[in-house]
């Protein structure tokens, strides 16, 4: 009897994704036969075999590992058989407290057979080196690991195990991402709801309306996977996270964003965030499926808080009228015992979001009535779109700022001295050359050299930084002349606009800074300054 309970053998195999590039030699089944054979030729009688499949051997959180463990504290097990240390664990610490603490306590015999440890015939001097050289291993592979999906990221390649939701990987290459004509669709759908100011929440809602799948639900669906992540009662639970996550994701432009994420050490699973500036971004890798306006104008519209009035009504002005004097948000308000409170029309009014909560200590009222801003703002567009379709070319210069005549005389004027630049840079490059050759040739003093060179150097110099302001200055000029015309494929739709609504406001302008009232010769003026989209404020 004594002898059966000083045998009962644990058989515990353990193999990661990176043992599996070592071959058949580290297989589970080859483990499993070789300490079988072990067991039965030294009389060991095998209760129980415990295997991790997959894990690594960092993580002493594995199941059958943990299983283990309590059968050795509920006394069933005697002898633990590995085939070697790394099979135990690839962590120095954990693997020798193990060891050295957690098998003694218990009474257990251990033994890794391929390496001649039996801790029943007293400690192995080398165990402990051994133990270190096996972390040493994992760590290096951690490190190539890294490595490798770090160049994969900069060469623009997708590394995920599924692709981002709208996408499938391309067949003839897993790293490559194509449109996935199944869901593009609704990816479309989100972004263009966007655009015309539905928030986040109201997305989620049409979309559960509509019975579309969850991301998750969808691959769990077409790749039987995640099927234990959602509750499959529930498919088309949307939610308003999911929403946000999809219309900030720069895939959809057709980019590919890498290292957002890594481990904090190869000893743990535990993920954190990586500074954004240090996000590697690789551009026009795969189709977009949304172009860069769209992205944009749904970057703008999500960041705004679209608070519900008291009778459920979204304000179509959420987000774009400013306070000119502490730059907040205008807020809006409707009923009360006010004279002003109602707004002219009884529409309500808007005033400074800081005046309003702390007083006007704080900053002034800025008060203006909603019948007021909608007119100003409706009759200033259709002005504007008036003007862009008389005379675009006029409209253009206008609103660039710059005349055609102008513009072509400072272009000229800049080619110019640009070339002439350059001249002098080559000329100088050949005077600094035969410098050198006279310095290294002895045929002028080190003291000449350094008295010569200092002042062409100090001129090329010069050259650089000038060449580089003509080119930043011929470059905003081109922006303007291309954020103008850009603005004029907007305005021009809009000449005969009867009502303002949230996604021209959104479309059209960027915001509206509102200013203090005064009294001009006994009447009420308000300066309103519109900064439209692409071109800022049109004098």
């Amino acid at each position: 009897m004594k002898k059966q309970q000083q045998t009962r053998t644990a058989i515990y195999c353990r193999l990661s994704r990176d043992d599996e590039q070592s071959g058949d030699s580290m297989s589970i089944e080859n483990q499993r036969s070789m300490l079988t054979r072990y067991a039965k030729e030294n009389g060991f009688e095998v209760v129980d075999w415990y295997i991790d499949d997959g894990w690594s051997g960092t993580n002493f959180d594995r199941p059958d590992f943990q299983r283990m463990k309590s059968d050795i504290e509920d006394g069933k097990i005697d002898i633990v058989l590995v085939k070697d240390l790394s099979r135990l664990g690839r962590n120095q610490i954990e693997t020798s407290l193990c060891i050295q603490v957690f098998f003694p306590q218990h009474d257990v015999r251990f033994i890794a057979v391929s390496e001649n440890i039996d801790t029943a015939k007293g400690e192995d001097d080398f165990m402990e080196l051994r133990n270190l050289f096996n972390e040493w291993f994992v760590r290096d592979t951690s490190r190539k690991v890294k490595n490798g999906y770090r160049q994969r990221a900069l060469n623009g390649d997708y590394t995920g195990a599924f692709a981002p939701y709208g996408y499938k990987k391309d067949e003839q290459d897993k790293h490559k991402l194509v449109p996935d004509e199944n869901v593009a669709h609704v990816v479309k759908r989100i972004f263009q709801m966007a655009v015309e100011g539905y928030s986040p929440y109201k997305i989620s809602m049409a979309l559960r309306a509509d019975k579309i799948l969850t991301p998750r639900a969808y691959v769990a669906q077409e790749y039987q996977r995640y099927a234990n992540v959602f509750n499959p009662q529930y498919p088309y639970d949307w939610g308003a996270t999911t929403i946000k996550i999809i219309i900030q994701n720069k895939v959809y432009l057709g980019h590919m964003v890498s290292h957002k994420y890594t481990k904090k050490s190869f000893k743990t699973k535990e993920v954190v965030a990586v500074p954004e500036n240090e996000w590697i971004e690789v551009k026009n890798t795969h189709e977009p499926l949304i172009d860069e306006e769209t992205f944009e104008l749904a970057q703008k519209i999500i960041r705004v808080k679209k608070r519900p009035t008291k009778e459920g009504e979204h304000q179509i002005f959420a987000g774009l009228l400013r306070c000119s004097t502490c730059g907040q948000s205008l807020s809006f308000a409707r009923g009360g015992n006010s004279k002003y409170s109602g707004g002219k029309g009884g529409r309500g009014s808007f005033a400074c979001n800081q005046s309003r909560r702390k007083g006007k200590e704080y900053c002034s009222f800025h008060y203006i009535s909603y019948l007021d801003i909608y007119t100003i703002i409706l009759e200033d567009i259709r002005k504007n779109a008036a003007i862009a379709r008389e005379n675009e070319a006029a409209f253009v210069e206008m609103v660039s700022d710059i005349s055609k005549a102008k513009l072509k005389k400072q272009i000229s004027a800049a080619a110019k001295e640009k070339e002439k630049l350059k001249h002098r840079e080559t000329e100088l490059q050949a005077i600094l050359r035969k410098l050198y050759e006279d310095n290294a040739l002895g045929k002028i003093s080190d003291e000449q050299f350094m008295a010569l060179s200092k002042d062409f150097t100090t001129e090329q110099k010069q050259i650089k930084e000038r060449l580089k302001a003509l080119d930043d200055t011929l470059s905003q000029v081109a922006e303007k002349q291309e954020n103008a015309t850009k603005f004029l494929a907007l305005v021009r739709e809009y000449t005969d606009i009867q009502e303002l609504t949230k996604p021209i406001l959104n479309e059209l302008i960027d915001k509206v800074v509102v200013f203090d009232a005064e009294k001009v010769r006994g009447e009420r003026v308000q300066r309103i300054d519109i900064y439209y989209r692409f071109v800022g404020l049109i004098a």
